[in-house]
């Protein structure tokens, strides 16, 4: 297990601290954060890490691309990750590290979302790409993996593994409109995008998020 969180269009002080904090019991052997160059598009990636496969600082996130267009955020495990990485490697891709965390970014880069199509096991991640400023945020099939965002008044979006990690910065805690509907349907509740707090919300299992531009697309893979 391990966490995720970040704040794609804007700048917000000591965002990287509190959610780490918010988030160190989902990866307790170490963190770290990315942030983009000053007078860039303001991007925040953080990642706290539990150790499974290459115990080295070398499967540490954030993880950046040879050439550094992408930085990605992963959390789960690719039970299939070395049969992915022999395909890989016969199409030219070189890795550094021994993580599934390497192969499943290559993946996503060269093949785009539905390279998820191919994998098995469970997943929350977010693939950002410095040059188109764009990122791709995605789920597991069966939702094992959570993964939650809140969309701000400002347009920027700040996501997370929990929502814990979101709410120290939303203007206020309350229970969202349909709080009623979802007490009275406790086993659906996990399969709808609503979430028990107002203003944040669920992405579906097998779901991925395009955020570009300041604006939100839902799609199903």
């Amino acid at each position: 297990m391990c966490g995720i969180a970040g704040i794609l269009g804007n700048n917000l002080y000591n965002f990287s601290e509190i959610v780490i904090k918010k988030l160190k019991n989902r990866g307790p052997d170490s963190s770290g954060s990315w942030n983009s160059l000053p007078n860039n598009y303001p991007v925040t990636l953080c990642h706290t890490r539990l150790n499974i496969f290459d115990n080295s600082s070398r499967g540490n996130q954030p993880m950046k691309s040879k050439s550094e267009r992408y930085i990605f955020i992963f959390n789960g495990e690719i039970y299939n990750f070395l049969e992915l990485k022999k395909e890989l490697e016969k199409k030219g891709h070189h890795f550094e590290t021994k993580t599934d965390t390497e192969v499943f970014m290559k993946g996503l880069i060269n093949e785009g979302p539905e390279f998820q199509l191919k994998c098995n096991g469970m997943w929350a991640f977010c693939l950002w790409d410095n040059k188109l400023k764009k990122a791709l945020l995605g789920r597991d099939r069966f939702g094992v993996k959570p993964l939650y965002y809140s969309l701000q008044k400002d347009k920027s979006l700040i996501f997370a593994s929990e929502m814990k990690a979101i709410t120290p910065f939303l203007d206020q805690i309350e229970p969202c409109e349909n709080i009623n509907e979802h007490l009275e349907n406790i086993f659906d509740y996990e399969y709808t995008k609503s979430c028990v707090i107002k203003g944040i919300t669920r992405i579906l299992p097998g779901n991925f998020v395009v955020y570009e531009e300041n604006k939100l697309k839902d799609i199903e893979c």
